[in-house]
């Protein structure tokens, strides 16, 4: 995460720049001078095409980085279910990507003069591990897999909030990297990007050498039990031993087979559907649905304006990159501090239940994007931050919910529609804001945030349909219908 935010303002600030001196012809004062004129000081008129140009190449770049994540995310989930150390292999083969990219980026720096076209190659190297959903869904699926389900919200608030934390130091590294003299100046570049992208193949570089040492999957699972799994009782130890049992078995069951035969099996896809179709008691598969939906939505709005997020503050706000990166810096900040102090209070104080969870960033998220939608200037951004502040906690209810109605042997079957879905929302979303916000970029550019903040008031919705608690999915309680909530664990 903390690479992905150190490259995404200087790979649009590198895109932009190609734009502007190669396909425009312009000069360098005039493209370095580009994100803080207003309409009167634009006396060519370029700004607005230039924009609305860069956003186009991030789309592309979107499209490239996600169709073929589509299409690996189907067989890696069942993979992953069936060998244990696919999820290492996956991490490891995601960090050499990484450095890969980093080096294709570099070279398009070194080679200034070459069309910006050349900037959509570094996504391609991605596409060999999943993208980065198919990291992430390596990521949780670790984590769910080595955690007792007691302990799932807790461990996986802890883990937003390291990942909420590496954003703001990316975002601020990239921007203050980005405007420091460049590396490679007689090439005729604008800014620092050679800085930036060394940056990230060290840290990619780094991140795969720690995940080769120190990932051990059936470790990390005895691990928690000898040190979590005697601290109420004899009868909840056995409880705890016993899941983690369950957890090993379904790899031990394949271990006679040849990973790579496991993973071009096209049973994986098959078994994928199948246990995502199949008819299961209580509303869950409902549920499972539900929470896909609600993922999806939550990911388009999440990483849908990305790609037109800072086209939109040069043309509103006219700011920079430097500005741009040191206050984004400062919201994610407040965020993972709101997130720290408040989701423990929430959790184990108000007692609050997943989908309660999922609710409250939900909102937290609507607000944020209504705000920055409505008042086009930079106090509704400052006034956005502390109202979408509580907006990962969405991401930490839904994940959580999912993973404890989910039988730890399907975990990685479902896990990979929910990829596959969440490489598709993107991809239409970064396609919906980009057309929305070029169209309306001199009329009325907060309408893509406008109806962003509508789309999530119908997963907020949708939320308000699932059990309070998992508990009263296991204990068999007894539902009006499928749209109306469980009574609190009533025996059928």
């Amino acid at each position: 995460m903390f690479v992905l935010t150190l490259k995404g303002v200087p790979g649009a600030q590198l895109v932009e720049d190609k734009l502007c001196l190669l396909n425009y012809n312009l000069n360098s004062s005039y493209c370095l001078w580009l994100p803080v004129m207003n309409e009167t000081q634009d006396i060519l008129g370029k700004k607005s095409a230039i924009l609305a140009e860069s956003t186009n190449y991030l789309l592309y770049a979107t499209l490239i980085l996600t169709i073929p994540s589509i299409l690996t995310s189907v067989f890696i989930g069942a993979w992953t279910d069936r060998y244990q150390p696919a999820k290492k292999m996956l991490l490891i083969v995601g960090g050499l990507s990484g450095v890969l990219e980093a080096l294709i980026n570099i070279i398009t720096v070194i080679f200034y003069d070459i069309s910006p076209l050349y900037n959509l190659i570094s996504p391609i190297s991605m596409c060999f591990s999943g993208g980065m959903l198919g990291l992430l869904t390596a990521f949780w699926s670790y984590i769910a897999l080595t955690t007792p389900r007691k302990y799932m919200a807790l461990r996986m608030t802890f883990a937003e909030v390291m990942m909420s934390l590496a954003q703001p130091f990316g975002t601020y590294v990239g921007g203050a990297v980005l405007n420091m003299s460049p590396l490679w100046a007689n090439s005729g570049q604008l800014h620092n990007y050679m800085g930036v992208y060394l940056i990230c193949g060290v840290a990619y570089l780094l991140a795969t050498i720690w995940t080769l040492f120190m990932i051990d999957e059936r470790k990390d699972m005895e691990a928690f039990q000898r040190d979590f799994g005697s601290t109420n009782g004899e009868e909840e130890d056995m409880s705890l031993r016993e899941e983690m049992l369950n957890k090993q078995k379904q790899y031990d069951d394949n271990r006679h087979i040849h990973p790579i035969r496991l993973l071009f099996d096209c049973r994986n896809v098959k078994d994928m559907f199948i246990t995502c179709w199949k008819r299961r008691t209580n509303y869950v598969r409902l549920q499972l649905w539900l929470l896909f939906l609600s993922m999806a939505i939550y990911i388009m709005a999440y990483m849908g304006p990305i790609t037109i997020l800072f086209a939109f503050v040069q043309k509103v706000y006219k700011w920079n990159s430097a500005t741009f990166s040191n206050i984004s810096a400062i919201g994610s900040l407040i965020s993972v501090a709101a997130i720290f102090v408040i989701s423990p209070i929430l959790i184990k104080v108000l007692g609050f239940k997943d989908t309660t969870l999922s609710m409250v960033g939900l909102v937290s998220f609507c607000g944020q994007y209504v705000l920055r939608g409505v008042i086009l200037n930079p106090n509704g951004f400052y006034l956005s931050i502390p109202v979408g502040m509580l907006g990962a906690i969405g991401s930490i209810g839904i994940r959580s919910h999912f993973s404890k109605i989910v039988e730890p042997r399907e975990l990685g079957k479902v896990s990979s529609l929910m990829a596959a879905i969440d490489s598709v929302i993107p991809l239409v979303g970064s396609s919906f804001y980009s057309s929305v916000f070029n169209a309306t970029m001199d009329t009325n550019p907060g309408l893509s945030f406008i109806i962003t903040g509508c789309i999530l008031a119908l997963v907020i919705r949708c939320d308000r349909q699932l059990p309070a608690s998992v508990e009263c999915v296991r204990a068999g309680a007894t539902c009006i219908s499928p749209l109306m909530r469980c009574h609190p664990c009533a025996e059928p």
